[in-house]
Formats: structure tokens, C-alpha cells, sequence
């Protein structure tokens, strides 16, 4: 089961708001970039009150523009000073505003964090004052039958006025009104949300002997208190203590502690907000939230994602039930009257069953995989993949001095493609997930093209003095995850903003990332970036990376069961009519699914961040992606793993392409046929007697 979790984080289709790299030379050597201001793509350090002037000068700006444009007459209206003037002037704004936004969540200086999130809140009120003005949209309208035949140009003005109408544009200005009010309510209500959960730190005193089965060197990273016990950070230290710790107790509290993280804050804040996107989408015409939120993705609607979420349902169960036998007999053997797996059981035992089915040790992996390296072989693997170096600004100015920047370039002529930030560790008041932001947008502009910037959010323990930071297998995946989603942001080719890096359909934006995940289980990649204690030439063991590869087996059930709670969960919420007690569907659904009992008092969706940002009515993505992400992986199983041409064609057909064609022609370009779902059901190991005959994936 991961706890931890990655996010293609957007603004709804059109504005990438939230969310890496080393580039070797052709010889293998990092090549250093002196820094100056035009290797310095954003700014680093703000003074008191500066990041509110920038919000409201970047939004007077775009506003003058905008009005220019919906004052233009109409027998004067052509595509080119409407709809991409339009276009040049909303990539011109997100391009200004989401540095100091993303300062919400990064900045180690409270006052310029707070300044940040207030710039989030600004940014949000902007998107909906602008996609409610009737007279753009009247101005857009007006040259529907201007618009060039190209399939790229016809896709920017249908994805544009698509997001005027899902904000309302057609309804009587009575109904509109209030669903810009509840709009800019919803939005004020999601920040203070994730605010929360930005500056929770929530922790429990163990003494060591409750710690009892930790790792040395997972102990030392742990704060003490003057009578020498140990403070483990809830969210930070979960899955430490949840793993290895042998007292069934200290588990318990540590699973109720980061299960209940702002419990009482966070839930009344949720169910508002699911009430509140209930009201809009009856204004708006739609029984449910769910179906007007995903009229305009890949599945079209709800009744297609939750088809789709059922015919996993029998699978999974089965594959749960055998791995819950598995779990008991080995609780039994530590504890003869056990007559049940309690939640804060399963990572536990399943480290148990790694250790005895596998003689695998993740200590022992660890050792071979310190982040620095780590971070050198990912890039390396996927630099060749997609033909790219990436080069570090060596003295980058960064907000942080654990932040670095890179350089990625093109390797076959050393053009320069974008810019690249890793801010990977822990901080106090940082966002605590891993996530990766398109913070500038690739396009045309000024007769050039504007180089993107992306940057890969991480919640990784810092290193300290000669502790490094390593990596576990799970680690290394994370990293291989978030860099799809950075290359389909520096590898855009999109000559417009709104069609720019991963700002496509919410459940296929997933599929870059998921693809290229499955190279951190690959032997000779996990060979490659081994380095032992730092050593380059002192390689993993083959047998070693064979039982880490195989150990993945292990728990696959309980890790996509997990999946599809959530994924229900969020649908359950957002397919309901009134109010929702989110804490009883979670756990109904949790019984449901996984056929566990979850204690009383607490509340795991307060900190569901994922449906207050972007991914409401849209989790399902992370499973509907999947499928179409394995599809792409196994053709790189028959054709080879480290194949050029296949992972140029992969850049050409599906990274770079951003939004500029639907996900279904991408993959059709990619492959050669539609993907299906039997790719998935043998990657978790489900029985294929259960695939159904179609898949709405498909």
C-alpha cells in the first residue's frame, strides 16, 4: 500500500498552477551552468507585501487586455486578435502569477507563505471573474466561423469556450451570478484546506523501546526529547513507523494520528465545499457534481468512471481475501490468539512476508541508492529515453539551499528546451506531498518559443551531516513518477498556452507519469543507478534487485484496493444529493472494498487533498490512466526497456503533444490500436477470468 502521493496538479484543463534533474552530457558528466538572470526563469526572493503587488499588477494587466480584446468590433474580429490574443494574454498572466503562487506552498518565510496562498486565492477569483464575462465569450463566439480548419487551432477555441459554458456562460445572469459566488467560495474553502494541511505538524512521543524494529539509521533521523524519547513527525514518519515497528500499539497510534490529521478543522470544510459543488452543478443543469466536472474528460461521464470503478470491484476483493489469509497466518505466528488484520497491520507483515518469501531487506536495498544518485539515474535513463541533458545552474538563486535548478536541453543539437527545479526535502510549512508544477508554459510567443519551467515537489527526509538520504524502491518510483510529469511539461511543442504541457483531459494526464514509473523496476535501470554508500562502481547485487523487483508483488492487492476506495469515495461524495457525512462513506467504503473495520472518531478524508485541488469527482484518474500507461509500457517489454527509437517515438507522439490532440488519437498515434484493460489486470495480478469484454478505459 503507498501512502504517499503524487499529483498532475492543474487549474481544472487550462492553467497548470502546482507541479527533475540532472542532464549528463553525451559522456556521461554533469556539466555546470554559471549562473545569471537568464538562467534564473523565476524569481526566488520576495520582501513583505511584494508578491501581493505582482498578483495585482500581472491581474490589472491581463484585465486591460482582456477588455481590449472584448472591445475590438466585430466586423474587426479575426482568430488571431480574439481567440489567440485571448490565449496569449490568459499563458501571459498564469505565467506571471504561478511563481508567487506556488511561494504558498515552498516558501521557509511564513510571511511570504501567506502571501502566496492569498496570491492563490487572487488567481482563483480571476479564472472565474474571467470565464464569466459575457462579453468575451461574446467576442469568442462571434468568430466560430473563423476559425482555421487545422485540427490544433479547432481544438484551442472548443477547449476555450468549453471553459466559459462549464462556468456558466449560456445561463440566465441570475444563475450565473450565483454560481460565481459559490465559485469564489469554493475556492476560498479549498485553500484554507490545503493551508491546513501545508502547516500541520502533528507528532507523538515514543519512548525507543515502543520503537522497537525501526532502523538504526530511520531512528537517528528522529527529533528527542530532553529525557531521550523520540518524536516522530505524523505525517512525515508514517510509513517508518508503520512498517517496521513491532509494537502492534505504537502502530495503532501512529495509523490513528496521520488518519485523523486535522480531523476537526479539515472535514466540516469538505462536506461545505461538496455541498456547495452540488448547488453549482444544478444551476448549471446537472444532476450531480460529478457528472458536470467530467462531461468535458476522456470519460465523459459518471456513469462511464463508475462502470468502470464496479468491474475492478470482484477482482480486487478476491485479491485482497488471498492476501489477507496470507497476512493472518504470518500475525498468527507472532500472536497465536489473532483472529483478524487490524489497518495498522498490513505494511507491517507485509515487510514480514518480503523478508520471508523473498529474503529481500529494504534496509539492505537502501544502501545502494542515496538520493543524489538516485536523482543522477533517473534523469540519466530518461534523458536517454527521450533524447535530453540536463545541465544543474550551479549558484541558481533558490528559496530555499536545498532548492536546485536545471538546465534541459536537447541533446541532438543542445537547444535549450526549459528549465527544471528540485525542491525534494522536508521543510516546516511546505507542502508535504510529492507533486510537480508547470510554473511557466512552453508556446510561441514574440516570433520564439517561451521556454517551460516545471518543478518536482518532494516530502523526502533531508540528509543531514553524513546521514544521506536513501532511497527506497517505492522512492525511486515516486522520483520516475513526477519526472514524466515534468518532461510532458518541458518537452511541450504546443505553439499556444491553453493546449501547453500536462494541461490535458484530468484522466489522461496521468499517463505520462504512470508510464514511466515502471522503469524503477526494471533490473538493468535499478544496475545502472546503484551506487553504494555513493560509490558509482559498487553496484547493486543481481540477486538483490531481483527480490526487490519480485518483493513488488507483494501487497499489489491492497495497494490499488486502496486506489479504488478513493476513487469511490470521491464519487460517492460527488454523486450525492445533500448533505454528505464523509467520514461514514469513507468508512462504509473502506469495509466495502477492503473489508476492514476502521476505528470510530476518525477522519481519513480531512486530509484527502487530492479532492479539494483539482482532482474532485477525478481520483478515478489515477486508474483509468493506468491502463492506457501500461499499454505503453508493455510495448517498451516486447521492443526493450533502454530503446531510443521507441522513447523518441514515445516523446513525439504523447509527451510533446500536451492538449493539442485527445488522449484516445495520442495513444492510437503511440500504439497502433486502442489499449485495454487486460494489461492491467496482469500488472496487479487480478484474475483475468474477471476482465469484462469491453472497458470504459478503452
Amino acid at each position: 500500500m503507498r501512502d504517499d502521493i503524487t499529483i498532475c496538479r492543474s487549474r481544472r484543463i487550462l492553467y497548470g498552477v502546482f507541479l527533475a534533474a540532472f542532464i549528463l552530457s553525451a559522456t556521461g558528466f554533469f556539466l555546470p551552468v554559471l549562473a545569471d538572470e537568464s538562467l534564473s526563469p523565476i524569481r526566488a526572493e520576495y520582501s513583505a507585501g511584494e508578491i501581493t503587488i505582482l498578483s495585482d499588477e500581472a491581474r490589472e494587466s491581463a484585465n486591460e487586455s482582456l477588455n481590449a480584446i472584448a472591445a475590438i468590433p466585430t466586423d474587426e474580429r479575426t482568430f488571431e486578435n480574439t481567440v489567440v490574443a485571448f490565449d496569449s494574454v490568459m499563458t501571459d498572466y498564469g505565467d506571471a502569477v504561478s511563481p508567487l503562487t506556488i511561494m504558498g506552498y515552498l516558501s521557509p518565510d511564513p510571511e511570504i507563505a501567506a502571501e502566496g496562498m492569498d496570491a492563490d486565492i487572487a488567481q482563483s477569483k480571476f479564472y472565474i471573474e474571467v470565464y464569466t464575462r459575457s462579453d468575451l465569450y461574446d467576442a469568442l463566439k462571434s468568430v466560430e466561423d473563423k476559425v482555421p480548419e487545422t485540427p490544433v487551432e479547432q481544438r484551442l477555441y472548443k477547449i476555450i469556450i468549453d471553459e466559459f459554458e462549464h462556468n456558466g456562460l449560456g445561463l440566465p445572469e441570475e444563475n450565473l451570478t450565483r454560481v460565481k459566488e459559490m465559485n469564489a467560495e469554493l475556492s476560498a474553502i479549498k485553500t484554507e484546506f490545503n493551508s491546513n494541511l501545508n502547516n500541520d505538524n502533528s507528532s507523538i512521543t515514543f519512548t525507543g523501546e515502543e520503537l522497537e524494529g525501526l532502523p538504526d539509521e530511520d531512528l537517528s533521523s528522529f527529533s528527542r526529547t530532553p529525557e531521550g524519547d523520540y518524536i516522530a513527525i505524523v505525517t512525515q514518519d508514517y510509513s517508518t513507523v508503520m512498517t517496521y515497528a513491532d509494537n502492534g500499539d505504537t502502530r495503532r497510534r501512529m495509523y490513528e494520528a496521520y488518519n485523523d490529521v486535522q480531523g476537526e478543522a479539515n472535514t466540516p470544510l469538505l462536506e461545505e465545499a461538496i455541498v456547495l459543488r452540488e448547488n453549482i452543478a444544478k444551476e448549471m443543469g446537472f444532476s450531480t457534481w460529478a457528472d458536470y466536472t467530467i462531461r468535458n474528460r476522456m470519460a465523459e461521464n459518471a456513469t462511464v468512471v463508475m462502470e468502470f470503478l464496479d468491474s475492478l470491484k470482484e477482482p480486487l476483493s478476491e485479491k485482497i481475501e488471498e492476501e489477507t489469509a496470507i497476512l493472518l497466518e504470518i500475525k498468527q505466528e507472532i500472536d497465536p490468539s489473532a483472529t483478524e488484520i487490524r489497518p495498522w497491520d498490513i505494511r507491517y507483515l507485509e515487510h514480514i512476508l518480503v523478508m520471508r518469501d523473498y529474503n529481500y531487506d529494504v534496509a539492505e536495498f537502501k544502501k545502494y541508492f542515496p538520493a543524489e544518485n538516485v536523482i543522477d539515474g533517473v534523469f540519466n535513463t530518461t534523458g536517454m529515453l527521450f533524447g535530453v541533458d540536463f545541465n544543474e545552474v550551479s549558484d541558481a538563486p533558490v528559496w530555499s539551499p536545498d532548492v536546485r535548478l536545471f538546465e534541459v536541453s536537447n541533446r541532438s543539437d543542445n537547444r535549450t528546451l526549459g528549465y527544471l527545479y528540485l525542491d525534494l526535502y522536508h521543510r516546516d510549512g511546505k507542502y508535504t506531498g510529492y507533486a510537480t508544477s508547470q510554473l511557466i508554459s512552453g508556446r510561441e510567443k514574440n516570433g520564439t518559443y517561451s521556454l517551460p519551467v516545471a518543478i518536482i515537489i518532494g516530502s523526502y527526509d533531508a540528509p543531514e551531516g553524513d546521514n544521506r538520504t536513501l532511497f527506497r524502491p517505492s522512492d525511486i518510483w515516486t522520483m520516475f513518477h513526477e519526472t514524466g510529469h515534468a518532461m510532458n511539461v518541458i518537452l511541450t511543442t504546443s505553439p499556444y498556452g491553453i493546449l501547453s504541457g500536462y494541461k490535458s483531459s484530468m484522466d489522461f494526464c496521468e499517463t505520462p507519469s504512470q508510464a514511466l514509473e515502471e522503469w524503477a523496476y526494471d533490473r538493468d535501470v535499478l544496475e545502472s543507478i546503484s551506487a553504494k554508500d555513493g560509490n558509482s562502481s559498487d553496484k547493486i547485487p543481481e540477486e538483490l534487485a531481483g527480490q526487490a523487483i519480485a518483493a513488488r508483488s507483494v501487497g499489489m492487492g491492497y495497494e490499488y484496493g486502496y486506489q479504488l476506495l478513493f476513487s469511490l469515495a470521491d464519487m460517492y461524495y460527488h454523486t450525492a444529493d445533500g448533505p454528505v457525512n464523509t467520514t461514514e462513506v469513507w468508512h462504509d467504503a473502506s469495509e466495502e472494498i477492503l473489508g476492514l473495520d476502521e476505528p470510530e472518531g476518525l477522519h481519513p478524508a480531512a486530509t484527502f487533498s487530492h479532492i479539494m485541488d483539482q482532482y474532485d469527482a477525478g481520483y478515478y484518474s489515477y486508474l483509468w490512466s493506468k491502463v492506457y500507461a501500461q499499454d505503453i509500457v508493455d510495448e517498451f517489454k516486447e521492443n526493450g526497456m533502454t530503446n531510443e527509437t521507441l522513447g523518441l517515438k514515445l516523446r513525439n507522439d504523447v509527451y510533446s503533444q500536451g492538449n493539442m490532440a485527445d488522449g484516445m488519437t495520442l495513444l492510437d498515434n503511440f500504439l497502433g490500436h486502442e489499449p485495454g484493460i487486460d494489461s492491467l489486470y496482469d500488472f496487479i495480478g487480478l484474475n483475468v477470468s474477471n476482465v469484462p469484454n469491453e472497458t470504459a478505459a478503452a
